[in-house]
Order: structure tokens, then sequence, then C-alpha cells
């Protein structure tokens, strides 16, 4: 009955138009300062959890779980790891609890809340070691611009304007970025192990990064792989998939999660 009542008392905000900013202050009023914390072996870390979703995600590990803690079990303390697309943290705060100097994390996260979000997480674990980039990585340098959720609850944004998921008809400008032209630039050292989660435009991400894919210090990719997404920008899974393998890696693993599926690969 409950349940009932929930989802035609939602129908109804959404029909007068006020669901959205009514969700907004449901979320401020009662979710700003929940937590949840996470433990992998002798590794726990806590996430401030400011929606709903958010909240799911940390609880269920973002569906990845196994994904999270193989990787972590292959991580070095002094490996470089570059998180591309590192939302409000789950591998970026873990992993900066494994990694020591002369080991680094480097997080990418352009869209400003997440951003936010992802800083907030790092002070929230007393972590002040990463060094976090208000930047799209892509297959150029110059300016793009991102669209977030226009859901309140979501933490979701893309560079590509998306048709299955309801996005702010507004973008935000960034700043965007080849990561060669990053990589030993400014003190952020190559990746030896990279992480990507950039909705869909996972291959202008490599595609912009054919130096450090060359570079044999680099061992592991995790990524994420959007094939409903990837035509947006003129790419397709397979192909995407060869880039690995012409590298020189070998894609161990792919596991699915709904539409998208994950690759693992090493050298």
């Amino acid at each position: 009955m409950q349940g009932t009542v929930r989802r035609v008392s939602s129908s109804l905000a959404r029909r007068a138009g006020i669901y959205t900013p009514l969700r907004a202050l449901y979320n401020v009023l009662f979710l700003s300062r929940s937590t949840r914390t996470l433990s992998a072996g002798t590794l726990r870390a806590t996430f401030n959890t400011p929606t709903h979703t958010i909240m799911e995600h940390v609880e269920s590990w973002g569906g990845e779980q196994s994904l999270v803690e193989e990787f972590l079990m292959s991580l070095k303390p002094d490996d470089v790891f570059w998180d591309v697309g590192a939302s409000f943290g789950l591998y970026t705060v873990l992993a900066a609890k494994k990694i020591t100097p002369p080991g680094s994390v480097v997080a990418f996260e352009p869209e400003p809340h997440m951003r936010a979000l992802l800083e907030k997480n790092l002070r929230l674990n007393d972590i002040r070691s990463v060094s976090v980039q208000a930047i799209a990585l892509g297959d150029r340098d110059g300016d793009a611009e991102i669209f977030a959720a226009a859901n309140p609850n979501s933490g979701t944004s893309s560079l590509a304007v998306r048709k299955d998921y309801r996005l702010k008809k507004r973008g935000i400008p960034v700043e965007l970025r080849r990561g060669d032209t990053l990589s030993g630039a400014e003190g952020v050292h190559p990746p030896t192990c990279l992480k990507i989660d950039v909705e869909g435009s996972e291959a202008k991400v490599i595609a912009g990064m054919k130096a450090i894919l060359a570079d044999r210090r680099l061992h592991s990719i995790y990524c994420e792989v959007h094939p409903q997404l990837l035509p947006s920008f003129g790419e397709s899974a397979e192909v995407f998939e060869r880039t690995f393998t012409d590298a020189g890696f070998v894609i161990v693993k792919k596991e699915p999660r709904g539409r998208e599926y994950h690759i693992i690969c090493r050298r």
C-alpha cells in the first residue's frame, strides 16, 4: 500500500512539475550529511551519500564490487593511478589508501557537483595526496561541454547529448585535454594504471593517449564500455577493443553490466 501511495504521489508531482525541486529539497534536508563506509580487505573508506542514487551506488559498490576488489589487489603502492571520470571517488579514495609516495593518484572529474563531492570524500577520509583535475580527457586539446543529469538524485554526466537518459539542456563549459598532453607535465606523472568511465567517450579518451598506451610502464586498464553510446562519437565497441590489443594489451576479462560492460586489459 505504501509503495502504491509513493508511486502515485511521485506521478502527481511529476505532472505538476514539482518532482525535481521537491527531490532536491529532500536531499538537502535529510541526506546531505549521510555517509556509508565500505571495507575491502584492510582498507576502509567512508563516502558522503547526499542522494538516494549515490547512497545505493555506494552500498552496491556501483554494481562493481568484484571489479573494484580485483583492481585493488592488482594495485601496487608505487603505482601512478589515473581515475578518468572519477565521479564521487569510489576508485580514487580506495586507491589513495593503498598508494604511497613515490606513487600517486590523479582524479579527473570535470562536472562541478561531482567534483565537489569527490573533494568532500577525500577530506572525509583525511586524504590530501590526490591531484583532482577539473578537466575532461579526449582526443584533442581545446574546450568542450559536459551535460549533467537532469535528475538531482543522480551524478551521471556525459560529453554526449544522450537520448537514453535525461540530461540538462544547457551544457557546462569544460577544458578538454589529451592524456598525452598532460602526461609528464606540471608534476602529473604518466599512469601505470588507468580506470576509465566516461559515458561513451572512452574511445576519444584513448585516442588522446597513444604515447601513454605505448609506455610499457602502463600495466593495467579498467574501462567501462558503452556500446550504445560509442556511435555518438563515431566509434564502435569492436574497433575500441582493438585499440588495446594493437597496443600490446590482452583483454583478460569482459564483465557485462546492463547495457554496458567492463573490460580489464593487462600487458
